[in-house]
């Protein structure tokens, strides 16, 4: 590619931006009072994010090589994501040793298949055991494994038809999720695929629209007041709708953040998190069924579900993941570290 178009490269701010959504989704598991809602937002923002990373890799690779290497690509998902999600299970299966005495093997073995999101619906309420968040990840993995095949599809058409195509998918997935919804109940409306590749597919819509353009730079004014419209349609948008208008606003967001450096999603510390924002994001659940056993005060409980939830982030970051991406360098800015956790 030439010098004048845009490529993704290093972007510190995306990985601000997955500590800010990681943030949201810990501000909703750690019992702050009328936070919930925001641990849906977090999840969107990372589906968002995760569809417009991973097509922009995948763009990039077929103009680069001329075409996409399907077993490349699903050997790199499963060296970036499987180390640290069986860490994750197998801390899960020694806490309800610990505290149980028994163990969820249904459960298990639908987080190890990233079926998840499959299983939930069959129950018709979260389980409730140390395993409730992989339904997040079943669902990117499923698109994972469709999407570089659609693109493929895709890629005989147009840019211009392509951006007429997708939002009709959009729409699709949209009304899909109302049609399915059930009051009471934890469905398909919430947790499968298609329900929620309206977001995914908002992010790839993105990427399609930036892929081989010149890159126009952005005002970084936009981004503090884009974050906070993210926060406030979790507060005020309509719950069905809310998925579709934050994906929107994460759409505006990470267009600014990629072809610039915000310094509110630039600082180190949003950096350093954002790096180990999978790892937060895995062990968090675990650690909130955990630390519930206690019965400790919400403030208490709550620094301790931090606390724990970014020490074995940090464990898992630098023994578990790390080792295995630097076998082959499977470490790049598109290389997705920012699945989403169940906003229970």
């Amino acid at each position: 590619m030439s010098s004048g178009v845009w490529t993704l490269g290093r972007r510190p701010a995306l990985d601000g931006l997955r500590a800010f959504a990681v943030a949201l989704v810990l501000s909703a598991h750690v019992g702050i009072p009328g936070a919930r809602p925001l641990g849906g937002v977090g999840v969107t923002v990372f589906f968002a994010l995760s569809g417009f990373l991973i097509t922009t890799l995948l763009l990039e690779e077929r103009a680069q090589h001329g075409s996409i290497s399907f077993r490349g690509f699903y050997v790199r998902r499963i060296r970036r994501l499987t180390p640290a999600l069986v860490a994750c299970v197998v801390l899960g299966i020694a806490l309800e040793v610990a505290f149980e005495g028994t163990v969820r093997w249904e459960q298990v073995a639908a987080a190890l298949t990233y079926t998840t999101n499959l299983y939930v619906p069959s129950v018709g309420a979260w389980p409730g055991g140390p395993y409730d968040h992989t339904w997040s990840l079943a669902v990117e993995e499923q698109f994972y494994l469709l999407w570089p095949l659609a693109l493929l599809a895709l890629a005989r058409l147009s840019r211009r038809e392509i951006l007429l195509f997708l939002p009709l998918c959009i729409l699709g997935s949209a009304i899909f999720r109302v049609l399915t919804y059930q009051p009471g109940t934890v469905g398909h409306s919430y947790v499968s695929l298609i329900s929620r590749a309206d977001e995914l597919l908002i992010g790839a819509a993105l990427a399609v629209a930036m892929h081989g353009r010149p890159p126009r730079l952005r005002s970084t004014t936009l981004v503090a007041p884009l974050l906070v419209a993210i926060v406030a349609a979790g507060f005020w948008c309509p719950g069905l709708l809310m998925p579709t208008v934050v994906a929107l606003l994460t759409a505006g967001v990470v267009q600014v953040a990629a072809t610039s450096t915000p310094r509110v999603l630039s600082i180190r510390v949003m950096t350093w998190l954002g790096q180990r924002s999978y790892g937060i994001y895995l062990y968090n659940t675990p650690v909130v069924w955990a630390v519930e056993h206690f019965g400790l005060p919400w403030q208490v409980a709550g620094t301790v579900i931090v606390a724990g939830s970014i020490a074995l982030a940090a464990a898992s970051y630098r023994w578990v993941e790390q080792p295995f991406l630097a076998r082959r360098g499977s470490a790049t800015q598109g290389d997705p570290q920012s699945l989403p956790i169940a906003a229970r």
